[in-house]
């Protein structure tokens, strides 16, 4: 069954996003990743690649199974 997300953007904005080759979803995972990391105490650095390794492709299709 589809999951249903707020992205906090229009569809116009989704669109544009996709169609400039991003992935709304994935940004947005990133961004919410790196916030707890760093909550966490984790250094810049490594909050944003823990945040790029759990929002990979092969790690958004794992959570959807």
């Amino acid at each position: 069954m589809p999951r249903i997300v707020d992205l906090r953007m229009s569809d116009e904005e989704y669109l544009q996003s996709l169609s400039e080759g991003k992935n709304p979803l994935r940004q947005q995972l990133y961004e919410e990743y790196k916030k707890l990391l760093l909550s966490l105490g984790a250094s810049p650095q490594k909050a944003c690649q823990v945040a790029e390794i759990l929002t990979s492709p092969i790690a958004l299709w794992l959570n959807r199974l």
